[in-house]
């Protein structure tokens, strides 16, 4: 939602809000990978193999679809290459398919070198992952240089990978948890703010404000994961994460339909409360989509389990 509010104002709303939509993603990274080690971390290990070739099934079919409408509802005015129609170059708002897709392919070598349950192994493992990150970034030739996310060379990467360690510990809850948690929040969000393009001194101290971004982004989410029953009920955003793709992906399409025709002007409140009313209606089509896909996955890892039982 962050998302959606910040492009509006970027689009629709004099004066400049970029930058700050841009790190709310970071949460997106890191609670991915929180996921992705939850889906497959409890089973055993015959069926770790199984299971990962089922979650790399399921993201194939949510990501793609989607993905190959965007690229052509906008080749009509652009000429995608191989390598966005593939997903590992996409342009515009679509960087983020790219971004997460190095997650997955990544995220999963780090996996197999988590097994233990020792935090200080675990986080011996990240540092040094982000070491070589960064040792990478100023070695090699630009062209080959990883991606930058928030001032940290695979900065994304990162993120999926601490929450990979994450979701395999639990913080006990005391009486100052929520406390913790607001003053994660303002760690958060100024962190945000001081990784901005925008912002002077980011470019001068880039290293320090985008480690200081994964560390507060990293702490954040997980108490908010641990703590979650003491912040608001759930339900309704699980729902939005469960379409929060399509939603990211076509978003700026919808603006631009109501803009065209007539409903959306510069610097109008009636705009702003139209663009919500209307909302439902985008996300109903969005989550209709993205819910015939997921039925799909679910029916081909029926189809699968099914084969696999009857050979054995």
């Amino acid at each position: 939602m962050a998302v959606l509010i910040n492009h509006y104002c970027n689009s629709y709303i004099t004066g400049n809000q970029s930058g700050y939509a841009n790190g709310v993603i970071g949460i997106f990274f890191f609670l991915s990978g929180w996921l992705a080690f939850r889906s497959i971390d409890h089973t055993n290990q015959y069926a770790k193999i199984t299971q990962i070739g089922y979650y790399y099934t399921k993201r194939i079919l949510r990501i793609y679809p989607l993905l190959w409408i965007y690229l052509g509802i906008y080749s009509f005015n652009n000429e995608y290459g191989i390598l966005a129609w593939s997903g590992f170059l996409t342009p515009g708002l679509a960087w983020f398919v790219s971004a997460i897709l190095q997650c997955y392919l990544f995220g999963f070598i780090f996996y197999s070198a988590i097994g233990t349950k020792s935090i200080a192994r675990n986080t011996a493992y990240a540092i040094l992952f982000l070491i070589i990150t960064i040792a990478t970034y100023y070695t090699v030739l630009p062209a080959s240089r990883p991606f930058v996310y928030r001032g940290i060379p695979a900065g994304h990467i990162v993120l999926f990978c601490l929450g990979m360690i994450s979701s395999k510990y639990n913080n006990p809850i005391t009486e100052n948890s929520k406390k913790i948690i607001i003053i994660s929040l303002i760690a958060f969000v100024v962190s945000i703010y001081t990784t901005r393009e925008e912002f002077d001194l980011f470019h001068e101290y880039t290293l320090l404000f985008g480690l200081i971004y994964c560390v507060s982004t990293s702490i954040f989410c997980s108490l908010c994961i641990n703590y979650s029953h003491l912040i608001v009920n759930g339900h309704f955003i699980s729902f939005l994460g469960n379409y929060s793709y399509g939603i990211y992906l076509f978003h700026i399409a919808y603006y631009s339909v109501l803009s065209k025709v007539g409903i959306i002007h510069t610097d109008s409140l009636i705009s702003i409360l139209l663009t919500v009313c209307l909302f439902p209606i985008f996300l109903f089509i969005i989550s209709r989509f993205e819910s015939l896909m997921n039925q799909l996955a679910n029916t081909l890892q029926i189809t699968v389990a099914n084969s696999l039982e009857i050979r054995s």
